[in-house]
């Protein structure tokens, strides 16, 4: 398991930066759908 996380920037940024993630991924995906 932690080779896999150590692997894997995309699931290690996840886990050290939970929210700051959640918020870029919320933002990206408002402007998606204002754009559509």
């Amino acid at each position: 398991m932690v080779m896999l996380l150590t692997s894997q920037p995309s699931i290690r940024d996840v886990l050290l930066f939970p929210q700051m993630r959640t918020l870029r991924d919320v933002d990206y995906q408002d402007e998606v759908d204002l754009e559509e």
